[in-house]
């Protein structure tokens, strides 16, 4: 029998992630928080917001094995986590965003939305700004 060409299976996370999917992700981050500066509320009707999430599954952030980790979420938000972090730690931080957000969407609550929390804080952006400029964990 022969093998699928197309997977709807999630990678792992020791899968790497190519230089092209990190600038991808990072230039959709870009997009949403232009969109957010711009006054625009976060809505799953908005293009950018569905293009983040479905980006960051088939840029290889949303793994298969890991769990979402809010204890990971919270910890993004303090001072200096984002620098020290290894990429493993931004990658689960990213996977449990796209998490949250996919249950805030099924569940909308009083909270505030985690894709929003991460935007306001300037979270999400760093972790790009890690990701783009970290040549340590590019192989060179």
């Amino acid at each position: 029998m022969a093998r699928a060409k197309i997977t709807y299976a999630a990678p792992k996370w020791r899968d790497p992630i190519t230089d092209s999917q990190v600038m991808l992700f990072c230039r959709l981050v870009d997009d949403i928080a232009e969109r957010f500066r711009g006054g625009s509320v976060l809505s799953p009707t908005l293009p950018e917001y569905q293009r983040l999430l479905l980006g960051a599954e088939a840029c290889g952030f949303v793994c298969c094995d890991l769990t979402a980790n809010l204890i990971v979420l919270g910890s993004a938000d303090r001072a200096g986590w984002v620098r020290r972090a290894n990429f493993k730690e931004l990658r689960l931080y990213i996977h449990s965003l796209v998490r949250a957000e996919r249950r805030f969407q099924k569940n909308p609550s009083d909270k505030v939305q985690p894709l929003q929390a991460a935007l306001v804080s300037g979270t999400l952006l760093r972790v790009c700004c890690r990701l783009r400029s970290e040549d340590a964990w590019r192989g060179l």
